[in-house]
């Protein structure tokens, strides 16, 4: 489903960005990278917000974030948003119990306010990320305090950090792409759910306006009835009547 869908590319792109901010600081474990913290973006963001509370200015710099960098935005991102993100990926990559020799694709139900809140998330971080760039370049051009090793190890931070940022923005379109798919087909699915309300109604009414038909076309036929009845037994009495007078006489 595109909910689904949505919300598998938002949680990748707040990841992918999270790790890019790891990697430009202070490196970024094997966990982290691809083990048991790949996925999880309340664990990603805690970590990189001890970093910037522990490491220097000048690491926090030289890394290629800039010495005007924005903070980690832990209070607009809260832990519950991110761990709801994160629990909303694994519920769309992995489906309960899938049988052996299948492939894994989104299972769950997520409806259109769900996208547009993952949607959000990684809509934040992206922005937060534009933030850091484009770096200075006089921080890596000047080599008076760093050696060669340094400034290698910094030019590669740059470099990986650039790439990242392309990933970033080239996820952040195709969510915006995919936003705008899933509320059109909302919109025809709204419509055509319309369109068939309103003929089971006409249907409806339909079939109760022949009922009703039907049975004031009975009525009228059992009360034709009564009437011929009520006026053969009034025949009748008028002839027993005269018959009555005649004897009289």
């Amino acid at each position: 489903s595109f909910p689904a869908q949505s919300m598998l590319h938002s949680h990748a792109t707040a990841a992918n960005i999270l790790k890019f901010a790891l990697l430009a600081t202070r490196g970024i474990t094997q966990d982290e990278y691809s083990g048991k913290d790949a996925h999880n973006l309340a664990t990603l963001m805690a970590a990189l917000k001890q970093n910037q509370n522990t490491g220097s200015a000048e690491h926090w710099s030289l890394s290629g974030l800039g010495t005007q960098a924005p903070p980690v935005p832990t209070l607009e991102l809260s832990h519950d948003r991110l761990s709801w993100l994160t629990n909303s990926f694994h519920s769309t990559r992995y489906a309960p119990f899938p049988p052996s020799g299948t492939s894994i694709m989104p299972s769950s139900k997520f409806s259109v306010d769900d996208a547009d809140n993952a949607y959000d998330i990684a809509s934040y971080l992206v922005e937060w990320a534009r933030a850091m760039l484009p770096f200075d370049s006089r921080e890596f051009s000047n080599s008076s305090h760093r050696n060669e090793e340094e400034d290698v190890a910094a030019s590669a931070a740059y470099a990986a950090a650039e790439a990242r940022a392309r990933v970033a923005e080239q996820e952040v379109e195709r969510l915006n792409v995919e936003l705008e798919q899933l509320r059109g087909s909302a919109g025809q699915s709204a419509e055509r759910d319309r369109m068939v309300l309103e003929e089971e109604k006409e249907a409806a009414m339909d079939e109760l306006r022949r009922e009703k038909e039907t049975e004031l076309e009975e009525l009228k036929i059992d009360h034709q009835k009564k009437v011929e009845k009520l006026q053969k037994q009034v025949k009748q009495l008028k002839e027993a009547h005269m018959k009555l007078m005649e004897q009289m006489e």
